[in-house]
C-alpha cells in the first residue's frame, strides 16, 4: 500500500503549524549497519481525490500541493546530506545508524519564497525503516497592528502580530487630566469601535473624551458633586494642580463612630486650642486635601496631647470596592461640604441618611467663644444646611471626597 504524508494544520497566534509524518515502508539497505528514512509527500489540489488539506487556508483554490519545492537536509554521523524534491514525489534516503537531525524547508509559490520550515530528529535503527514527526512552522504570516491614540491621555501600548481575522481584547481605559477627562470609547474613523470585530488590516483607534456632569459616577466610583470648566487649585503637600471636579463617596460609605472612630482628634486637645492654633485649616474649594494632610501630620507630632486624627485618617485611607487604585480621598473643607450638601443631598441626587446628631465633619475650623472645633453642616434636622461647631472629641459623620 502506498504511504501518504499526513498534513495537519493548526491555526494559532504563532502561525500555521504543519505536521509532516516521515513514515516507514519497505526499502533496500546498502549496508548491514544502515537504516532507511522514507519521506513520502502526497497531495495535489485541495479538492483532489488524494484528500490534500488546503494550504494556505486563505487561498485554497490557487494552491497546488505538487508545486511545493522542498529542501531536505539530513545531518548525522559527521556528514550532511541535502536533497531537493517537488511536492508529490516520493523520497527515501539510506543512512548509517544513529541520530540524524532533519530539517525541511518548503518553498512556495516559487523557489525564492520560503513558506514553512521544520526541524526534528530520528534515531535511525540498523536495517529498519524509521519514522519521525516534523512540525513545520509557517515562515511568514500576514499580521496587523492596532495603534491606540489616547489623544493626550496615558499611553496605551499597541497590539502587534495580529493574525488575519483575529479579535483583540479591549485595553484598560486611558486616563487624562482636565475638564474633558471622561473616557467614552475608542473610535475608528469617527465611529465607535466594536471589539468583537475581526482585524483584517492595520488600524488606529482614537480615544473619545467628554466631560462629567453633577450626579454621574466619577472615576473613583463616587458621585460628581462639583464641575468647573475653568478649574480650581487642589492644594496639598504635593504641588497644587488644577482640578475640575469634586467627587463624593456614596451614602453607603458614610461612617458614624459610636466610639472614638470618627472624632476629629483623639483625645481632645489639652489644653484646648484657642484663638491662635498652630494648625492652619482653610475653608475654600480645593482646600480639603491640604487640610487633611496637615491634620494627620499635626496629630502625628503629638501636639497638645493629641495622638491621632480618626476622621482625617479614615478619609485618607478610603477607597471604593472595584476602584482600589483610586486612593486620594480626603476630608472636605467646609466650602466643599457645602457644595456636596446643596448639589447632591438637597438636590435629591444622593441622600445621605444622617440619623444621629445630624452633623457632618469638615476639615475646616469653626471658632465659638474663642474655642476652636471642626465646622460641620447639619444634613437632617429642623434646620438642614445649618453650620455648627463640632467639638474635637464628639463622634459624627464624615463623607470622603476627592478632586481631579
Amino acid at each position: 500500500m502506498k504511504n501518504k504524508a499526513l498534513f495537519k494544520y493548526i491555526s494559532s497566534i504563532t502561525g500555521l503549524l504543519i505536521i509532516i509524518l516521515f513514515s516507514a515502508c519497505f526499502s533496500p539497505y546498502t549496508g548491514s549497519s544502515d537504516g532507511t528514512i522514507i519521506i513520502n509527500f502526497s497531495g495535489n489540489t485541495p479538492n483532489s481525490s488524494r484528500n490534500a488539506i488546503p494550504w494556505p487556508p486563505n487561498n485554497p483554490d490557487n494552491f497546488i500541493m505538487d508545486e511545493i519545492d522542498y529542501i531536505i537536509i539530513l545531518t548525522g554521523d559527521g556528514e550532511t546530506k541535502q536533497f531537493e524534491i517537488k511536492g508529490g514525489d516520493n523520497f527515501n534516503a539510506t543512512v548509517s545508524a544513529g541520530w540524524w537531525d532533519v530539517n525541511i524547508k518548503a518553498y512556495y509559490p516559487d523557489k525564492d519564497t520560503l513558506y514553512a520550515e521544520g526541524d526534528g530528529g530520528i534515531d535511525v535503527k540498523t536495517q529498519e525503516n524509521n519514522s519521525v514527526l516534523i512540525q513545520m512552522i509557517k515562515a511568514f504570516e500576514d499580521t496587523y497592528t492596532v495603534i491606540f491614540d489616547s489623544m493626550g491621555g496615558t499611553e496605551i501600548s499597541p497590539i502587534t502580530g495580529i493574525l488575519e481575522g483575529e479579535i483583540i481584547p479591549k485595553p484598560v481605559n486611558p486616563f487624562i487630566t482636565g475638564y474633558n477627562s471622561k473616557f467614552i470609547s475608542w473610535l475608528l474613523d469617527g465611529v465607535v469601535f466594536d471589539f468583537s470585530t475581526p482585524i483584517t488590516e492595520n488600524i488606529i483607534l482614537t480615544a473619545n473624551w467628554s466631560f462629567y456632569t453633577v450626579g454621574e459616577t466619577g472615576p473613583g466610583g463616587g458621585i460628581i458633586f462639583h464641575a468647573d470648566p475653568s478649574g480650581f487649585p487642589l492644594q496639598g503637600e504635593t504641588p497644587s494642580y488644577t482640578a475640575h471636579y469634586l467627587e463624593a463617596a456614596p451614602s453607603s460609605a458614610l461612617l458614624f463612630g459610636n466610639t472614638d472612630a470618627i472624632r476629629l482628634f483623639d483625645p481632645n486637645p489639652s489644653p484646648p486650642l484657642t484663638t491662635n492654633p498652630t494648625l492652619i485649616l482653610e475653608r475654600g474649594i480645593g482646600a480639603g486635601k491640604g487640610n487633611t494632610e496637615r491634620i494627620i501630620a499635626w496629630a502625628a507630632a503629638n501636639t497638645n496631647g493629641v495622638t491621632s486624627s480618626p476622621a482625617a485618617n479614615y478619609c485618607a485611607g478610603f477607597f471604593i470596592s472595584g476602584y482600589e487604585n483610586i486612593n486620594d480621598w480626603f476630608l472636605p473643607s467646609i466650602d466643599e461640604l457645602e457644595l456636596l450638601f446643596s448639589n447632591l443631598h438637597e438636590a435629591g441626587l444622593e441622600t445621605y441618611p444622617v440619623e444621629q446628631q445630624g452633623a457632618i465633619h469638615s476639615s475646616s475650623w469653626r471658632i465659638n467663644d474663642l474655642e476652636y472645633g471642626s465646622e460641620g453642616i447639619v444634613f437632617l434636622s429642623a434646620t438642614p444646611g445649618e453650620h455648627v461647631r463640632i467639638n474635637f472629641f464628639e463622634t459624627n459623620w464624615v463623607i470622603p471626597v476627592r478632586g481631579f
